[in-house]
C-alpha cells in the first residue's frame, strides 16, 4: 500500500476504493 501517491490515500481504506481518486482531500 502506498501512501505517497494521490491514489495511496484511499487505497490504504476499503472503503474508498469504489471511489475514483478523491483529490479533495
Amino acid at each position: 500500500m502506498r501512501l505517497r501517491g494521490p491514489t495511496g490515500v484511499w487505497q490504504s481504506r476499503t472503503r474508498f476504493k469504489t471511489t475514483p481518486v478523491p483529490r479533495k482531500r
